[in-house]
């Protein structure tokens, strides 16, 4: 209860924290979609991702989503897809109101970079707007396959203090540091 607390000073002691948690429970449904998906093309798997549909009907025939995929070069890709080839997930009724997970995948593979998607779904009489941010990243940072160890110092200028200065971002303090550390370590 401090941390919770400590992250949010509004709330009001103990009794506040299970009235918190179950509306930090609560909120994913109430989203269309995540607010950012993670996508690794390593996997050279399609895109998949979950929608929360509020309302949802007991069959995904009725359901129509169309996507569209703005990559960083603003170059839109559009999807259409029906419900017959999505699949349900997870349930959940909330304050009397049924939410379904939609699992959807699109045969999209976007290459690495950041996508802003865009969502309608329909069905019946409803329809639901979202966004997401698609970030489509490696699984690891890039390693060279004949790294050595290496190591380095690191300092924040704006820390670096000597007799004569203050500190505060002298490149006369730092000159004298990398001086020193030459000497020292061979650096």
């Amino acid at each position: 209860v401090p941390v919770i607390h400590a992250l949010d000073p509004a709330l009001n002691g103990d009794s506040d924290f299970p009235k918190e948690f179950h509306r930090l429970m609560q909120e994913p449904w109430g989203q269309l979609v995540e607010p950012v998906l993670l996508y690794f093309p390593q996997t050279r798997q399609p895109i998949k991702f979950s929608l929360n549909l509020p309302d949802c009907p007991r069959s995904t025939e009725s359901i129509s989503c169309e996507f569209q995929f703005v990559g960083e070069q603003g170059r839109p890709r559009f999807f259409r897809q029906k419900g017959a080839s999505c699949r349900f997930g997870k349930e959940m009724v909330i304050e009397g109101q049924r939410y379904v997970q939609v699992e959807v995948q699109l045969p999209y593979k976007p290459a690495l970079g950041y996508y802003d998607l865009h969502i309608r779904v329909e069905w019946a009489d409803q329809i639901l707007l979202g966004n997401s941010c698609v970030v489509s990243a490696p699984r690891k940072c890039y390693r060279p396959s004949s790294l050595k160890k290496r190591w380095g110092a690191a300092l924040q200028l704006y820390s670096v203090r000597s007799k004569e200065k203050w500190g505060c971002g002298d490149f006369r303090d730092l000159r004298k540091i990398i001086q020193a550390a030459g000497k020292l370590w061979k650096a």
